[in-house]
């Protein structure tokens, strides 16, 4: 993995999309997921069916899957979705944990609360109709309410404040986690190693995992991570080093990539003083940016960007502004908003060093800084109708895009049937091992 430490296991994982992949996917279920064959559409897991209320917009019922157990042994039910849900939305619950609510509350925005109407149906409010709902559910893991309480039961008397009291408890239950998942957690060892078996019983007889056990072992540099690979040490691994792209192909191994929806794009601040508060300095940027120098750096795995869509997206519409380099007309916008080589735009880019979705940021942020200079930015990095939308955001130039990422993942000759259609999320249960 590039993150340097293994994610969160009590349910909602750090990490961003990777701590998804690796210890939310595995050791839990959420309600939906995507199609593991296209990456494409939403497919029913712990839900079977749900529906909008035909008379308030703003409600939708859930029916859910009957007969599955944690591994605990407690048994899912509407009240195990309500716990979850008030885990990171509700924060008079005892066991709501702000840690897990940063990277879990922004994917479902609109929601608001959960009831249960029976056993297995639960009711969501949200704040407004919201036709994403199903999709945004993906990343709401069901964690097990009779496993936490055992946890908080046996904390410490001596702590009494009951924020502290839940955060011992999930502290607890992230070393022995409880969920529906096609794993079970072994092992763990922070920042060094995680290891995952597989759940014989899990509740989807066609998807019960192929492999015996699961090892994650964090390594965030590009270079070890690949050498890790080449070498034998692992056999997968997420965003190999762009310049070894072609040794590892020559050598056996493969580069699985998919159409991912990320974008790595800029974003520009608004704030009041602000550059990029001028749309013709966010279109100077958009098109003093060559994107296919981006792609070379990144060995080929990546693909430039024209909007936050791919042009084949049935959301792309037929936006106005065509993404392209054109340095020229960048240059005549930069002058036209007041700029020019003796008064330059002066920005702060702030960007992180890690993370398989942000592909190879310092190195891509210094293509751009020269590439922008030609323009009249100085700029400095630091680390640290939907089609209707879409058109927009590319007319008013609020992102300066720049490539696609395509989730690569150099795999090993071992290693069969690996599935990530859509890049954020794999199908773990499919993967096989060639025996040796």
């Amino acid at each position: 993995m590039t993150a340097s430490d293994i994610p969160k296991t009590h349910g909602q994982p750090d990490q961003a999309f990777e701590g998804n992949r690796l210890t939310g996917l595995t050791l839990y279920d959420a309600l939906t997921a995507w199609d593991y064959e296209t990456g494409t559409s939403i497919m029913p897991m712990l839900a079977t069916e749900w529906a909008v209320d035909a008379t308030d917009k703003t409600k939708s019922l859930f029916k859910l899957r009957p007969g599955i157990t944690f591994k605990d042994g407690s048994a899912f039910n509407a009240d195990a979705v309500v716990w979850n849900v008030r885990k990171v939305l509700d924060k008079a619950s005892p066991h709501y944990d702000p840690s897990q609510v940063g990277w879990t509350a922004p994917c479902m925005p609109t929601l608001r609360s959960a009831r249960k109407v029976d056993d297995m149906t639960v009711e969501f409010t949200t704040s407004e109709p919201d036709s994403f709902l199903a999709i945004n559910l993906v990343n709401l893991f069901m964690a097990s309410p009779t496993q936490w309480q055992a946890k908080f039961d046996r904390v410490a008397g001596e702590i009494t404040d009951p924020a502290q009291r839940a955060a011992t408890a999930w502290r607890e239950f992230n070393a022995d986690p409880s969920g529906t998942g096609a794993f079970h957690l072994a092992k763990l060892v922070p920042r060094g190693r995680l290891e995952l078996v597989r759940n014989d019983k899990y509740w989807d007889s066609k998807r019960v995992a192929k492999i015996d056990r699961l090892v994650m072992v964090p390594v965030p540099e590009v270079n070890a991570r690949t050498a890790a690979l080449l070498t034998g040490q692992v056999d997968l691994i997420e965003a190999p080093a762009p310049d070894a792209v072609a040794s590892i192909r020559a050598r056996g191994f493969k580069i699985a990539t998919s159409q991912s929806s990320h974008v790595w794009p800029w974003q520009p601040s608004m704030l009041d003083g602000s550059p990029w508060q001028g749309k013709r300095v966010r279109e100077a940027a958009n098109l003093c940016s060559d994107r296919n120098d981006l792609v070379v750096l990144n060995g080929g795995l990546a693909d430039p960007a024209f909007g936050m869509m791919r042009p084949n997206h049935p959301w792309f519409g037929k936006p106005g502004l065509k993404l392209r380099f054109d340095g020229d007309e960048g240059r005549k916008l930069m002058k036209a908003a007041g700029y020019s080589e003796q008064k330059r735009a002066t920005v702060k880019i702030l960007t992180t060093t890690v993370g398989s979705a942000m592909m190879q940021p310092l190195p891509m942020n210094e293509t751009l800084q020269q590439a922008l200079a030609k323009c009249y930015f100085d700029a400095e990095a630091r680390d640290a109708a939907l089609a209707k939308v879409h058109e927009r955001l590319v007319d008013e130039s609020m992102f300066i895009y720049m490539v696609h990422e395509v989730a690569p993942r150099a795999l090993s000759p071992r290693i069969k049937d690996f599935s990530a259609p859509n890049g954020f999320y794999v199908d773990w249960s499919r993967i096989d091992m060639a025996s040796d």
